[in-house]
């Protein structure tokens, strides 16, 4: 089951927002964003996913590579401080978006499920780890569901 990435990743607003610069700036891939940029791709993707936050250092480097850009707009969504070429360009990117029907916070394709910890596949860790070591233990597994196995197995 497909679900958004809004609750599990804290930046996702900022990293669509991102994305929309890339994309406003003509350049298809976070690959080659990145290279522009002189950050790493892992980064590139790290910031557009929304885990991780966008800092304060990487903003300036936009602002000094790609003219018009303003930080808060990109931290806050306010774009009273983006060049209105810029700003024109973005909201075409976003009208694009609307055209296809993708929604903010569903930006996967139909083709890119979930990864199993944002579809409800949720194991406590001791599960995880005794089926890597082959098996699931008694204690492991009773305390994946609150300690009844133990109680019946006694």
């Amino acid at each position: 089951m497909r679900g958004t990435m809004s609750g599990d990743y804290p930046f996702v607003d900022q990293g669509r927002r991102l994305r929309l610069l890339r994309q406003a700036e003509g350049i298809k891939s976070g690959t080659a964003f990145a290279a522009r940029l002189g950050w790493t791709q892992a980064g590139v993707s790290l910031f557009e996913t929304g885990m991780r936050r966008v800092p304060l250092d990487k903003a300036k480097q936009l602002g000094a590579k790609i003219p018009g850009f303003g930080p808060i707009w990109l931290w806050e969504g306010d774009k009273r401080g983006l060049s209105f070429d810029l700003r024109k360009r973005i909201e075409d990117e976003e009208a694009k978006e609307q055209a296809q029907g993708i929604l903010p916070h569903d930006l996967r394709g139909p083709d890119k499920p979930l990864p199993s910890r944002l579809n409800g596949d949720l194991q406590p860790r001791e599960v995880r780890i005794a089926k890597r070591k082959g098996g699931t233990s008694a204690s492991a597994t009773s305390r994946a569901i609150g300690g009844s196995l133990n109680a019946k197995l006694m």
